[in-house]
C-alpha cells in the first residue's frame, strides 16, 4: 500500500491524540510524593565486638557509630569515659549502642561465686607464653605446673632443674583482673582452688615460675598431681640424658675453734676442701681452713693437736678452772 500525504496526516493525529489522553489519565490519577522527614543521627559509643559479662571495658573494646536520636533509650551512653573502666554487667552485643544499665558502677563488679569450700589464689604467670599464647581464658581449666631452676640451693637432688605438674584441671577465674586482655610482658591469673591446692600454690609462686597448659578435659580431682613416682616430673638431667646418682653424697664437717672464734670446714670424699666455711672467721669462706699456725691463723699446720706453747697454756688454765 503507498502511503499518501493524508494518511500521514492521520497517523500524526492519532499519536498527538493518545499522548493527550495518556497525559490527562496521568493528571487523574496522580498522588502527591510523601516527602520522608529528616531524621537526626548522632554517633554513640558503640561495642566493636561482643562483650561477655564481668569484662572490664577499655578503649580497645568501643568504637563510635552512628544511631537515630529518637530511638535511643534514656540512659544511653554517649561518651565512651563513662564506661572505660567499668565491668559489664550483661552480655553486650556487637554494634549495640552502649547503655549505663549494662555495666555496674565504677568500683563494682559482680559478686564472687565459687565452689563450696574453694579459694581464689592469683599469681603471676609472666609472658603471654605462660597463658599458651593468650589462649587461656575466664572460665578455661587449665593445668598448673611449676619450673624450678637448677642450683646450688636448689630443693632437686645435685641442683638439677626440675618441672612438675601441681594441679590438673582447675578453673581460671579472672585474667588480670576482670580486663581478658593479655599482655606481652607480664600476666596475673586467678585460679579457684581447693584449700589444699591454696597452700601449695602459695609456696610454689614464692619458689618457682609457674606456667600454665590448656586441660580439654574440664576439672580435674581438685586434688594434688604430685605423686612419690617421677611421673608427675621431669629434671633437665633426664632430658639431656645425664645419670644422676641416687644420694649425693654429703661433704665431711669440721668444727673449728681458734682464739675463741668457731668455724665449719667442709671437705669431700678425697680429702678436699669444698666451700661452705661458716663461723667467726670472717663468714662464709672456703672450707678447710688449718686449725694452727703463727698469731693463731698461720696456713701452716693441719695438725689437730695443738703444740707445746698452746698445751701449757690449756694446762695453766684448766688448773685455775678456766675452758675454752
Amino acid at each position: 500500500m503507498k502511503l499518501t500525504p493524508w494518511m500521514l496526516a492521520v497517523a500524526a493525529f492519532l499519536i498527538i491524540a493518545v499522548l493527550a489522553v495518556g497525559f490527562l489519565f496521568k493528571r487523574l490519577f496522580a498522588v502527591e510524593p510523601v516527602v520522608q522527614p529528616e531524621v537526626e543521627r548522632r554517633n554513640v559509643p558503640m561495642a566493636l565486638s561482643d562483650i561477655e559479662p564481668g569484662t572490664r571495658i577499655d578503649a580497645s573494646f568501643i568504637g563510635d557509630g552512628p544511631a537515630i536520636l529518637s530511638e535511643l533509650p534514656p540512659d544511653t551512653v554517649l561518651s565512651s569515659e563513662g564506661v572505660i573502666g567499668r565491668i559489664a554487667r550483661n552480655k553486650i552485643e556487637f554494634a549495640k549502642p552502649l547503655q549505663l544499665s549494662d555495666f555496674y558502677p565504677f568500683g563494682e563488679g559482680p559478686e564472687i561465686e565459687l565452689a563450696l569450700g574453694n579459694r581464689l589464689v592469683s599469681v603471676d604467670v609472666g609472658n603471654r607464653t605462660g597463658l599458651v599464647s593468650g589462649f587461656v581464658k575466664r572460665g578455661n581449666y587449665v593445668d598448673v605446673l611449676m619450673t624450678v631452676e637448677g642450683s646450688d640451693g636448689s630443693a632437686t637432688a645435685a641442683g638439677d632443674a626440675m618441672t612438675l605438674q601441681l594441679f590438673d584441671g582447675v578453673k581460671v577465674f579472672a585474667v588480670n583482673g576482670n580486663n581478658t586482655s593479655v599482655n606481652a610482658e607480664q600476666n596475673e591469673i586467678t585460679l579457684e582452688l581447693t584449700p589444699q591446692q591454696q597452700k601449695v600454690m602459695v609456696l610454689a609462686k614464692e619458689k618457682g615460675k609457674i606456667s600454665l597448659s590448656y586441660n580439654p578435659d574440664g576439672p580435674g580431682n581438685g586434688g594434688l598431681s604430685i605423686q612419690t613416682s617421677k611421673s608427675d616430673r621431669v629434671l633437665l638431667s633426664e632430658i639431656l640424658g645425664i645419670e644422676q646418682t641416687e644420694k649425693d653424697e654429703k661433704p665431711f664437717v669440721t668444727e673449728q675453734y681458734r682464739n675463741g672464734s668457731h668455724r665449719n670446714a667442709y671437705y669431700d670424699e678425697d680429702g678436699r676442701a669444698v666451700n661452705g666455711g661458716t663461723g667467726d672467721f670472717g663468714g662464709r669462706d672456703a672450707g678447710g681452713a688449718p686449725l694452727q699456725g703463727n698469731n693463731g691463723f698461720g696456713l701452716n699446720s693441719t695438725s689437730i693437736d695443738p703444740p707445746a706453747a698452746e698445751q701449757q697454756t690449756q694446762q695453766v688454765s684448766s688448773a685455775s678452772g678456766i675452758s675454752y
